[in-house]
């Protein structure tokens, strides 16, 4: 005999091990394997068995770098994913996901603007997850990982640098006040900090256009390219900041970037799909299409991973191999020499600001790992270079950080 338990769970169930357990549903039991270790144990056909307990439908088991989403009854594994300032990792369903909130409600997923909507201090109120090719203000979700709409217009300017066979350009994407020449000049149809600085999206303050890109050659052709956190043809867009009509790129259809009316001078485009606008100068008069900094970024995370990360339990710097945001760069090239450095911040539990520089084929002089990086920073590493053709600093330290424009700045090649 055994005694009947009183509230919600009143219905019995003889588990695998011959011993009974309680449960709210009378659903019968069927075996289930347990996500890892493969052992049986008996659940309702709708849970999941965990090697302890059943878990509801629609729910994640925590497996470490993996883990497992029970979906109608059966574990299906799934990666571990990280919000997108990686303070927060957990699960989403599909793996083209990206993770918004680990305790977001799963009923708002692949819904962004309820993350404008919901309340930041309750996260019931937003997404757990959005889906590929969506985006939350500057963020992106590319495939299951989070990068930036800044970034995907590097390398629309990239294509373009590459197009237009220069030998010498510079792409630099930065907040814009560091990115453009002024903010504080009246472009025609309004002052241009008014349209770059705070708006109000959705429920919450934010900047009304994320960091701007510019692509730059020697004799002083400028391209413009930035991303908007509010509707094209708001009162406040940033194409009175480029003196054009608000409602010029009203009509443009989904699926790249359609030609706005035309200025007086260049011409604007405009991608509905990521709200973002590029202006091309009369002299790089072409049509925008669909890496930038593979190569550079994969040489960093060699340099961190092969030379240092072993050497350094202390200054783990295991958050570089998800370096994916690339908001705020610079990249750089003069012939064979080429610069691309990378700033991301507030990134991880503790908030960091890290930067990564690649250099090649540039003469930095003797002992540049002192002479830049050292003095300015003392926590940088720059030291073991495998190769006189590329030298690459990386540092986790605010110092560096501060000083990454100047840094861009005084060894840029255009």
């Amino acid at each position: 005999m055994f005694a009947r338990p009183t509230g919600l769970e009143q219905h019995a169930r003889c588990g695998l091990d011959g011993k009974f357990t309680f449960h709210s549903s009378a659903e019968s039991t069927v075996a289930k394997p347990s996500p890892e270790s493969g052992e049986i144990g008996c659940c309702p056909s709708s849970e999941c068995w965990t090697g302890n307990s059943c878990q509801q439908d629609n729910t994640f088991f925590d497996a470490g770098e993996n883990g497992f989403y029970c979906q109608q009854g059966n574990w299906k594994p799934v990666r571990k994913k990280f919000s997108p300032d990686r303070v927060m990792g957990g699960f989403c369903p599909e793996d083209d996901q990206c993770l918004v909130h680990v305790l977001g409600n799963s009923a708002f997923d692949n819904q962004p603007d309820k993350f404008l909507l919901g309340n930041p201090l309750q996260p019931n109120t937003v997404p757990r997850c959005i889906n590929n090719g969506q985006f939350i203000l500057d963020f992106f979700c590319n495939h299951g990982n989070w990068t930036s709409r800044t970034k995907l217009l590097a390398v629309q300017l990239l294509s373009l640098a590459q197009k237009s066979n220069a030998s010498k350009f510079a792409i630099s994407c930065a907040a814009a006040q560091n990115a453009l020449n002024a903010v504080d000049y009246d472009a025609g149809r309004g002052v241009v900090s008014q349209f770059v600085s705070s708006c109000v999206v959705g429920n919450r303050l934010a900047p009304c256009v994320n960091n701007f890109c510019t692509l730059k050659f020697p004799e002083g052709i400028v391209a413009i390219a930035t991303s908007s956190n509010i509707p094209i043809n708001d009162p406040r867009s940033v194409l009175l900041a480029l003196n054009a009509s608000i409602d010029g790129c009203n009509g443009i259809s989904s699926g790249g970037f359609g030609e706005c009316a035309p200025l007086s001078i260049g011409k604007l485009w405009y991608a509905p799909d990521i709200n973002s606008v590029v202006y091309l100068p009369p002299l790089l008069d072409t049509s925008l299409q669909d890496t930038l900094t593979s190569a550079e970024l994969a040489g960093i995370l060699d340099f961190v991973f092969t030379k240092h990360n072993p050497n350094n339990p202390q200054f783990n710097l295991s958050f570089f191999n998800r370096t994916t945001i690339l908001n705020t760069l610079f990249y750089s090239e003069n012939g064979n020499q080429r610069i691309f450095a990378f700033l991301e911040q507030n990134q991880t539990p503790l908030r960091l600001n890290y930067v990564g520089v690649n250099y090649k084929n540039i003469n930095l002089g003797r002992d540049p790992c002192f002479t830049y990086f050292k003095r300015a920073d003392a926590q940088a590493l720059c030291e073991g270079q495998s190769s006189p053709a590329a030298f690459i600093v990386v540092s986790k330290s605010g110092n560096l950080a501060a000083l990454f424009a100047d840094l861009g700045a005084k060894l840029r090649l255009v």
